[in-house]
């Protein structure tokens, strides 16, 4: 399996290599991911975890195990390919969007 880097980004304190592909994690990424796993799936306000840093760090597991092929074959590629003309938007204009990305 090849698996092409798209963004290696740092969510918290770990840094995420997501790729078009997914993969399963090395030893030492497996023990540095199992702090960051979020203690339990819940259901809060109509939203899933606690905080927004939980949520991404969650997401961003799931795309690294997975890959991007995966994701985005799920909704609308309108949807994706809005959000890409947003986040280049943005980085042309000096913005980061998130903190945490």
């Amino acid at each position: 399996m090849i698996s092409i880097t798209l963004h290696e980004r740092k969510v918290g304190m770990t840094s995420w290599d997501i790729g078009l592909e997914g993969r399963q994690w090395t030893g030492e990424e497996l023990s540095t991911r199992e702090d960051a796993v979020p203690a339990g799936i819940e259901l809060i306000r109509g939203q899933i975890l606690w905080s927004e840093d939980e949520r991404l760090t969650l997401l961003a597991m799931l795309l690294e195990i997975v890959g991007a092929r995966a994701a985005v074959r799920m909704g609308s590629p309108e949807v994706w390919k809005r959000a890409l003309e947003e986040v280049n938007s943005e980085s042309a204009a000096g913005c980061r969007g998130l903190e945490t990305w």
